[in-house]
């Protein structure tokens, strides 16, 4: 699977989970691939379909990119997981960090 391909897998999860969702990623994006909203919060979301762990450049764009687009929460899903960098940054952000366990867990609620 793509990326892109993963950024719309994870847009139907989200769906199917009761969010409404933008995909907004792509050249321009500032570091966010989709928009959540339930009520009126929303939600940054960067997608990450690596072959290896994400580091700390995922978390602080996303974190930016939140800013950008007046979201409240700002969440990276990568199911590889995280580098220890990206997982210190998350905490001292409040960047939330989705893998493959969180992932799981959106599979299993359809």
């Amino acid at each position: 699977m793509s990326g892109r391909e993963f950024e719309y897998f994870m847009a139907d999860l989200f769906r199917t989970a009761g969010y409404k969702v933008d995909v907004v990623g792509g050249a321009g994006d500032q570091g966010v691939d989709l928009l959540l909203k339930e009520g009126r919060k929303r939600i940054a979301v960067q997608c990450k379909k690596y072959g290896r762990p994400v580091g700390n450049v995922a978390v602080s764009a996303v974190y930016a990119g939140a800013k950008h687009y007046g979201a409240k929460q700002a969440w990276v899903v990568a199911p590889e997981g995280f580098t220890k960098g990206a997982i210190e940054l998350a905490k001292s952000t409040g960047v939330r960090l989705v893998g493959h366990k969180g992932i799981d867990g959106l599979l299993e609620d359809q």
